[in-house]
This record gives C-alpha cells, sequence and structure tokens, in this order.
C-alpha cells in the first residue's frame, strides 16, 4: 500500500521541487509540507487541492485513503479498496515517468 503521504513526497520529488518552494506555492510553510510528507499532519482538502495542481495531478489521488483498505468491512470491500490502491499506485508511476521526460 501506498501511504498518502509517501505519495506527497514522492510527486514532489519526481518533480525535483524543493519542499520550500512548494511550500510557498501552495500557501503552507516548508515544516508544515516536511509533517504532511512524513505523515505527522492530515492536510486540508484545500491543501491537497494547491499540491494537486502544483504536481499536475488530478485531486482525487491525493484524497485516497490507504486506510479504506484497512476499515473494508466485507471482503468484497476489501477487494474493491485494494484495487483503486494499485490504480493510485498505477497513476503515481505515470506521473512521476512523464515528470521524468519534462526534467
Amino acid at each position: 500500500m501506498i501511504s498518502k503521504a509517501r505519495m506527497l513526497r514522492l510527486l514532489r520529488e519526481s518533480l525535483a521541487l524543493k519542499q520550500d518552494k512548494v511550500a510557498q506555492q501552495a500557501g503552507i510553510s516548508p515544516s508544515y509540507l516536511c509533517l504532511l510528507e512524513s505523515g505527522k499532519k492530515e492536510a486540508s482538502n484545500d491543501v491537497l487541492t494547491k499540491l494537486a495542481r502544483i504536481y499536475g495531478v488530478p485531486v482525487h489521488c491525493l484524497l485516497w485513503d490507504e486506510e479504506a483498505i484497512e476499515n473494508a468491512k466485507t471482503p468484497e470491500e476489501k477487494a474493491l479498496f485494494e484495487r483503486m490502491n494499485n490504480v493510485m499506485k498505477d497513476l503515481l508511476v505515470l506521473v512521476m515517468q512523464r515528470n521524468e521526460k519534462r526534467a
């Protein structure tokens, strides 16, 4: 499973952006971005929307929460959430590949 925090960091790194630059563009402090990327804080939907724009990804990619898998109530829900998690991973790989081509 890929965490939201890890996804945020990988997206930023795939664009070769520094935390301070992304934080400035998103209107947050670099220390807050660091907390988001380490999973110690949860971002508001507003901040996630700004980060999605900066990283060039649909905002729903950053709204995905891997805990949905752990909280699934039925085997069918768990299977669905696991497939969704795999889609998010695949999307992250595609975005990172696109970003590498831009650099």
